[in-house]
């Protein structure tokens, strides 16, 4: 009886000690406690578009941000033979509730109202396509990854959990939730979740992507300017956009690629898929590209609408180049003012302000956002040039640069001033986005 007795105040010793040397291990550790494991906060940062809606089908409005979104789908009645000849028009909303999403806490419940309703039915279509229809809001955690293999790396698709949806016309709130704490790597930078609406035709995924914040302040070197390339054999314009640990790259083509820090001196411009060092006032990427640090020739040149009317097509026409004005001459277009004034060339905060066309439309589309540069690309358009380059953001002394619609005369119509707003209105068009800032015109 002693002996054993003896062994057990041995063992509860024992158990003493090593649970003091388990305590020392986790408090002292960095490895132990961080263990993969921290607190965080998301910031709202984009939402990436992923269409993939058939040619029975469009997308006739569309708008989505931090607070919500709406879309409208067209569906053709042709479509396997539903209703020949006849096209159901369907609306799908969503509304973040109680507060938007601009900021997200660790452990919190996001909730959205989710709601369809068919707006139109043309015989002899009448509920072919409202009644398969549904639409979800869905959690990262489980779902298919909406990410291109080498994007992954800087991808965590663990914090948001959970899912629900609604079928056919109606309305219903959603909840999913944030873990509490989240595991990471190094590069793990971008969490997301998921707007899905499902139609007969296909469907469309609105990803909401965040910057993680972890506990504690992260400290990035700044890199947001002017710089030139050497890609092409000479220096020629290129500009990096910094907010925090995101980059946004272009190159002097007028391409621009999102990019993430890997390290306190290596980048990575995940679109193009090639990463590069620091040195300094350079940036050497690993293809052999030299970035250094340019002059910045701040010259700002006007952005000037013209205006084309002729039969039943109509288009508003925004140029701030040459070539844009000759060939707005040449097809007979008529100067109606300056909209404001861009930028020549790629300045700190600016990103490019892109060309479009479509011929079957003979819509000329200028646009600085990849919202406005998906739906372009998705409904057919084809690049033309890089017209100037206009804030992402608003600074001081800007104006916003909108982005109105005419579904009736399919034409696109840049604005700056009051008069050209109220001439949009006046005219029909439907306000979508705001494609960047610009200085007034006066």
């Amino acid at each position: 009886m002693k002996k054993l007795k003896a062994t057990n105040k041995i063992f509860s010793s024992m158990k003493f000690f090593i649970a003091i040397i388990l305590f020392s291990l986790f408090a002292f550790s960095g490895q132990l406690t961080v263990s993969g494991q921290s607190p965080y906060s998301l910031k709202f940062y984009k939402v990436r578009v992923i269409n993939t809606i058939g040619k029975y089908a469009g997308i006739t409005s569309e708008h989505y941000d931090e607070n919500g979104g709406a879309v409208e789908i067209e569906e053709n009645g042709d479509f396997n033979g539903y209703c020949p000849g006849g096209l159901e028009r369907l609306r799908f909303t969503w509304s973040f509730m109680p507060v938007n999403i601009s900021q997200v806490s660790s452990n919190r419940v996001v909730s959205a109202r989710l709601d369809i309703k068919q707006l139109v039915a043309v015989k002899p279509c009448t509920n072919s396509f409202i009644n398969r229809t549904e639409m979800w809001l869905a959690g990262s955690d489980g779902a298919i990854s909406p990410f291109a293999a080498e994007e992954m790396p800087g991808i965590n698709s663990g914090i948001f959990y959970e899912r629900g949806r609604i079928m056919g016309e109606g309305t219903n709130i959603i909840n999913i939730t944030t873990r509490e704490n989240a595991f990471f790597d190094s590069k793990n930078n971008i969490a997301w979740f998921e707007i899905s609406i499902g139609t007969a035709t296909g469907s469309v995924r609105y990803i909401y992507m965040f910057d993680i914040i972890r506990g504690g302040q992260v400290s990035y070197a700044q890199i947001g300017g002017a710089w030139e390339s050497s890609f092409s054999g000479s220096w020629k314009a290129a500009s990096i956009r910094q907010e925090g640990n995101r980059l946004w790259f272009t190159n002097e083509f007028g391409d621009v690629s999102e990019g993430i820090f890997e390290s306190a001196t290596r980048v990575k411009a995940t679109k193009w898929n090639v990463a590069a060092t620091i040195q300094g006032s350079n940036i050497i990427w690993d293809n052999g590209t030299t970035w250094r640090i340019r002059t910045v020739n701040a010259e700002r040149i006007p952005l000037k609408l013209y205006w084309f009317w002729g039969g039943s097509r109509g288009d508003n026409f925004t140029t701030a180049t040459a070539e844009g004005e000759q060939a707005a001459s040449s097809s007979r277009y008529a100067f109606i003012r300056n909209e404001g004034y861009v930028f020549r060339t790629p300045q700190p905060g600016t990103v490019p302000l892109k060309l479009y066309y479509n011929a079957a439309r003979g819509d000329n589309f200028t646009t600085a956002t990849s919202q406005g540069e998906g739906a372009a690309q998705a409904a057919g358009y084809k690049f033309i040039r890089v017209e100037g380059y206009v804030y992402s953001t608003q600074q001081p002394g800007t104006v916003p640069l909108k982005n109105y619609w005419s579904q009736a005369r399919g034409d696109n119509f840049s604005v700056a001033t009051a008069i050209g707003e109220r001439d949009a209105k006046n005219s029909g068009y439907q306000f979508t986005w705001i494609e960047g800032y610009v200085f007034p015109a006066q």
